[in-house]
């Protein structure tokens, strides 16, 4: 299943999300790649190596010529698989999407509207428990659909955290361990119930940063005093899952979410999601 997005990001984003949920559920193996990715197209078309469908997601990609002509060249093999892939661009060309089409390509443009934004809002006020009166100020005066995201995000957060307070915090821990053995889906799924039960993304980033700077760490063979040996032994085993440059790269984007997310570009639970999909 081959499908084409392209238009605002935020609205494209939100579809992506949709299909991937339902990917997850079937156990599907997940892989995103970018501009910068080096992975050939062609080895997404069959299932993995363990037999699972893969959801393959492919953001502006074709700023890289490489990608672009592969993704030309395989448009009917996309089509035909059974695997799912969706690409995201601000733009495609109007010949390839026509082309893309004729092959039987799913092809959506997304575009944002005021109406749209009061709509998307209101949904999320009441799937959040916000109260009408609370919605109508928080929508007040906003056409950006981030923004109000992020608005409503926060506010129900604040507002669950008396609630929150009464359950045990989980153990964010067991998020740091999934995303650093690769394991997409555990992760996933994790960062999906923080959400859902009021608590967050942000201590979830906290532990991963600490893992990621544990590993680097004893990767470059520092000493690191006061730390359990069994820690010390389980570190060393998932090393082995990254080279250097890809403990580099994570630190590196990690430190980039943390400056987003306090200009209000983005979420812990977005840019997390995010980076689990590169792993």
């Amino acid at each position: 299943m081959f499908f084409l997005f392209w238009g605002d990001h935020f609205w494209a984003k939100k579809k992506i999300e949709e299909l991937l949920k339902k990917a997850v559920d079937k156990n599907y193996s997940v892989y995103k790649l970018t501009g910068e990715s080096s992975d050939p197209l062609a080895n997404f078309l069959a299932p993995d190596l363990f037999g699972r469908k893969i959801f393959l997601i492919g953001e502006n990609i074709m700023a890289s010529a490489f990608y672009k002509g592969e993704l030309q060249r395989l448009t009917d093999f996309f089509v035909e698989s059974k695997n799912i892939a969706v690409f995201f661009e601000e733009e495609f060309e109007k010949d390839f999407l026509r082309n893309a089409e004729k092959a039987g390509a799913k092809i959506a443009k997304f575009e944002n509207s005021s109406s749209r934004v009061v709509a998307f809002g209101k949904a999320e006020a009441e799937r959040l428990g916000i109260s009408p009166e609370k919605t109508h100020d928080l929508l007040s005066g906003e056409d950006d659909p981030q923004r109000v995201s992020s608005k409503l995000e926060r506010f129900s957060l604040e507002g669950k955290y008396e609630h929150a307070k009464n359950f045990s915090e989980p153990n964010y821990f067991q998020f740091a361990d999934a995303f650093s053995e690769k394991n997409k889906k555990q992760a996933l799924k994790l960062l999906l119930s923080y959400e859902k039960d009021g608590f967050g993304g942000e201590e979830a980033y906290w532990k991963v940063c600490w893992k990621i700077k544990m590993l680097r760490l004893i990767g470059s063979g520092g000493k690191i005093s006061g730390i359990h040996p069994f820690v010390m032994r389980k570190s060393e085993a998932e090393l082995k899952n990254f080279s250097s440059g890809e403990l580099r790269k994570i630190s590196l984007n990690l430190v980039d979410l943390f400056s987003r997310v306090r200009r209000n570009e983005t979420s812990f639970e977005e840019g997390l999601e995010n980076l689990i999909l590169a792993l």
